[in-house]
This record gives C-alpha cells, sequence and structure tokens, in this order.
C-alpha cells in the first residue's frame, strides 16, 4: 500500500498546500497594485512576477520533497539487500523519525508498517501509538487504521483492535472503494480477520479471508499472503491438520512464482510460512 514513492507525493503535497495559496495571494496583490496603485505601467513585469511566484510553489515542494527522499538512502540500500530486517527499520527510523523534531506522520505509518513485517509488532504499536487519528485524514488515515488493526491483532490485543474497527469501518470500507490497487483490499481483509482471529472468532476470521479475492498469475504476492494468513489462524486455532494443507498450499504457490523483485523475497516469504505455522507473523 503505503510506499516510499507514495510518501514523497504526500511530502510535496504538504508543502505544497502551503506555499500556492500565498504564491496565488501574493500574485493576485501584485497584479490589483499594478492596475490600481500604478496605472497598470509594467504589467507585464507584475505578470511575470506573478508567474514566478506560482512556479516557485510548485518548485519550493518538489526540492523540500526530494531532499526529504533523500534523507532515506542509506535505509534503501539496506532494505535492497537485507529485506524487512530490524537493522532496516532502525535506519529509517533514525533518517526519518528520531533525527526529526516533527516527523511527518507518513513516515511514522510507513516505519510502523515495516516493523510490523519484520515481525516487530511492539515498535510498530509504541509508533503508531505517537499519532492521532483525529488528525489524519485519506491515505494516511486509512493505512494508519490496516496497520494499527495489524499490530493489535499479531499482538493478541482484540479489545484495542475491536475500538479501531467500530470507531473507523465506514470510512475504511469508504475509502478503499475507491481505491483500484486489490491490495487494498486484501490488506483490509487480512487487517480486520487478525483482530476476529484475536478475538478467537476463527469462523467469522476465515469468512473475511474468504472474500472472493482470485489469484492473478504466478507472482501474485496478495494471494500468498492471504494463504499465509489462513496457515497463521488455523495455528491460534491448535488445527494441526488443516495447517499441514495450508502450509503446502502455500508452499506449491510459492513456487510457482517465476521472478521476485528482491532476491531475499523468496528466503522471507518461506520464513513467513513457517512462522505462521508456528502461530507468529
Amino acid at each position: 500500500m503505503l510506499s516510499t514513492s507514495d510518501v514523497t507525493k504526500l511530502y510535496f503535497k504538504k508543502n505544497f498546500i502551503i506555499f500556492f495559496p500565498v504564491a496565488l495571494i501574493l500574485s493576485i496583490v501584485a497584479i490589483v497594485l499594478c492596475l490600481t496603485v500604478f496605472n497598470g505601467k509594467n504589467l507585464i513585469a507584475f505578470i511575470l512576477l506573478s508567474v514566478v511566484l506560482i512556479a516557485l510553489s510548485f518548485a519550493v515542494p518538489m526540492i523540500l520533497a526530494k531532499a526529504d527522499e533523500k534523507k532515506g538512502k542509506l535505509s534503501a540500500e539496506i532494505f535492497r539487500s537485507e529485506g524487512f530486517t530490524k537493522s532496516f527499520c532502525e535506519s529509517y527510523r533514525q533518517a526519518y523519525i528520531d533525527s526529526c523534531k516533527n516527523p511527518f506522520p507518513a513516515h511514522i505509518i510507513l516505519c510502523a508498517s515495516y516493523y510490523g513485517k519484520a515481525g516487530e509488532h511492539n515498535s510498530a504499536n509504541m509508533l503508531l501509538n505517537r499519532l492521532d487519528i483525529k488528525k489524519l485524514s485519506g491515505e494516511c488515515k486509512f493505512v494508519y487504521c490496516l496497520e494499527k488493526l495489524m499490530a493489535c491483532g499479531k499482538t493478541g490485543d482484540w479489545s484495542e483492535g475491536e475500538d479501531i474497527r467500530n470507531d473507523n469501518i465506514k470510512f475504511i470500507q469508504n475509502y478503499m472503494q475507491g481505491k483500484k490497487s486489490p491490495e487494498y483490499k486484501v490488506q483490509m481483509y487480512i487487517s480486520l480477520a487478525l483482530i476476529d482471529c484475536a478475538y478467537k472468532h476463527y469462523a467469522d476470521a476465515f469468512g473475511l479471508l474468504n472474500f472472493g479475492y482470485k489469484p492473478s498469475g504466478k507472482n501474485d504476492t496478495n494471494f500468498l499472503h492471504i494463504l499465509i494468513t489462513a496457515i497463521y489462524i488455523y495455528a491460534k486455532m491448535g488445527d494441526s491438520n488443516n495447517i499441514d494443507t495450508a502450509v503446502k498450499n502455500a508452499q506449491i504457490f510459492l513456487s510457482k512464482f517465476n521472478e521476485f523483485e528482491y532476491p531475499w523475497c523468496k528466503s522471507y516469504y518461506e520464513n513467513l510460512i513457517i512462522n505462521a505455522s508456528n502461530g507468529k507473523l
């Protein structure tokens, strides 16, 4: 869902909505002064000044967003070689959170997501707890809700998870409907299923997983995550017979992959399958 490129776009947007209105107001004031105080003299110069101000309102946020993106160069290199490891998470956190006086909320959410994928759910929860959901909107609020649900589900905190779900389910469903990427729907159902699993409502959890998603090709990681979540739920139920079948299904599907984005991906998913069979995600 939320990626580093998405955060860069959000960072640009954050600054653009500050700079553009200021530039627009200054441009209008300049033109009005030209037509009134200066009786239209040097109108072309004032128009050019307005154009420059508007251009800067685009350029400055873009420069700031690119500078922000470069701060994560080291963590990006670690990710390419290691994947979702604790060292990668800590490097990203140092670059974007610990070294910043007022960290950008999207960076906090993305870092929490990375910790969750590394199995560091308490660290993910701790980061998410730094944010006030009332101050979030759009993409940030949606991803925050799903990450919070996943963290609560994986740590067994079904009570807080239920509160998050009940308070935000309408927003989550409405926001998801506007997204064409199947990843949003898959992650939504998985996060909700994890809360039901933590609550020991296993039938409800499987009902959410069986929402009719069909794999699109051999390299569909979305479907693989559904299979792995099913293993995890069987493990939490203590259903050893179905665990073996679910593990085999996931391993067979993974064996059909003919390409991976990074060299570490295959072993990462193999470990996820093993961990899920032991009741860990």
